[in-house]
């Protein structure tokens, strides 16, 4: 394209003759090799292969790069190595020093009460005689990890706390 199309693209002239430049927004895409080689492996089910990777290149991105500390956090999710990821979450949460957003914040708390919430389910269904007998996952667990999924998908900023599990309960009787 020649410099005058390209001009007369970028550029609008008013009635009086004043240029005025369009303002176009773009989001940024940043690539990251070793988190892409990451996600690759990972997706295709080589868990050790990732962590390798993981522990060799990305392990001293973890305090400034969302992306590193949630793709690790889906490793583990998807390889339901479920107390790793509560551990994990929770000593990696405790060290954020305001460098994540709120959304990322309430992802990484989300996954974490779905983790804690299938490791109640794991050790219940051990300590059972019989599957028959098994004990269903706390309610109080999976009540809180589902407004934490609602919160996240209507981005409402709600803490569900003890005494609000009443009113949560009725909201999910009134939506069946």
């Amino acid at each position: 394209m020649d410099p005058e199309a390209m001009q007369e693209q970028t550029q609008t002239e008013t009635r009086t003759g004043e240029i005025i430049l369009l303002d176009e927004e773009f989001d940024i895409i940043e690539e990251f090799p070793p988190l892409d080689d990451f996600v690759f492996l990972s997706r295709l089910g080589l868990a050790s292969d990732a962590r390798d990777l993981f522990n060799k290149d990305l392990r001293s991105q973890l305090d400034d790069h969302f992306p590193v500390l949630a793709e690790f956090a889906d490793m583990l999710l998807e390889d339901e190595k479920y107390d790793e990821l509560s551990q994990f979450l929770e000593r990696e949460t405790s060290k954020v020093d305001g460098s994540f957003t709120e959304d990322e914040l309430e992802q990484l708390s989300l996954m974490k009460a779905f983790s804690d919430a299938e490791m109640e389910e794991i050790s219940s269904l051990e300590m059972s005689n019989s599957d028959d007998e098994a004990r269903p996952v706390s309610r109080e667990k999976l009540l809180h990890a589902f407004a934490l999924a609602r919160s996240w998908h209507i981005k409402k900023r709600t803490v569900v706390q003890d005494g609000d599990m009443d009113e949560v309960e009725q909201q999910q009787q009134q939506q069946q």
